[in-house]
């Protein structure tokens, strides 16, 4: 089966999940904490199950990396890579900043990512080489997005929720090194209300340590085909199994590669 038939697959598996997710805030039965802040629920359980099954009949052959279940290899030359229930900790408790995303590798790079949250009507894409854009699960319009040009002292940036149980130390210290040079920052807690929206330019960076792939995998590829830029702390390429993200609109990466840059030297310092 090709790309188109994939793709396809992408927007019918992510709109029954999120269809599971839409029924379930606020109904949310079990919760479980798998490790101090992260959490797993009857929702994010349903909400993938349902996509295993999916892949399972139609792409047998496909390798899967998601985020409740073992990873599975494959011969196909694709790999999926799914967050059923991106915003878990908002979503249990009744927050809305939540969704699904799903990436589509192809001989490990990234051909398509979809991200859709439950505040925004609207499905956000990308295919590599070919743009990111605002949709719908029909796909009955297509509105192309771009990041914004604004400057770090004007950029709104958000930093990872994980920055409290972080023992290093290293995001509070960059946190300290770039706030003086921003306007603002934001913690959402939710890859897929992040990303989009530095793709669509509302915010101008992400800052992340220790990321998982389905996290960022989606989110750098919509940022990327948006006409942003996405490295490593180091300014290295993404890539779905890094541990460092920036991702940013590109005009102030450079900029925050150095501050980061700084604010690793100073701890290495300590």
């Amino acid at each position: 089966m090709d790309l188109d038939t994939r793709k396809q697959a992408l927007f019918h598996m992510s709109q029954e999940a999120f269809a599971v997710i839409k029924a379930g805030l606020n109904n949310v039965e079990t919760s479980q904490e798998k490790s101090r802040g992260d959490f797993v629920t009857d929702v994010d359980l349903r909400a993938e199950n349902l996509i295993l099954e999916y892949l399972g009949k139609n792409f047998p052959n496909d390798a899967i990396v998601t985020e409740e279940s073992d990873d599975k290899s494959g011969t196909s030359g694709f790999t999926w890579i799914i967050d059923p229930l991106d915003g878990t900790n908002n979503f249990r408790r009744g927050i809305p900043l939540a969704g699904v995303q799903i990436a589509l590798l192809m001989n490990g790079r990234a051909v398509f990512g979809l991200m859709a949250n439950l505040t925004d009507d609207v499905v956000y894409f990308a295919e590599a080489g070919r743009g990111a854009l605002m949709t719908d699960f029909q796909q009955s319009y297509n509105a192309p997005i771009s990041v914004s040009k604004r400057s770090l002292h004007e950029g709104m940036l958000v930093i990872s929720s994980n920055i409290a149980h972080d023992p290093s130390g290293i995001q509070r210290q960059i946190l300290d090194n770039v706030v003086p040079h921003a306007e603002s920052f934001r913690v959402l807690g939710c890859a897929v209300q992040e990303f989009p929206y530095v793709a669509r330019g509302n915010l101008e960076a992400i800052i992340s340590n220790h990321p998982k792939s389905m996290d960022i995998t989606a989110g750098a590829l919509l940022i990327e085909e948006a006409g942003g830029k996405a490295t490593t702390y180091d300014g290295l390429p993404w890539s779905p199994d890094m541990k460092t993200i920036v991702a940013s609109n590109g005009l102030i990466h450079d900029e925050l590669i150095d501050l980061i840059e700084k604010a690793l030297n100073k701890k290495r310092a300590v």
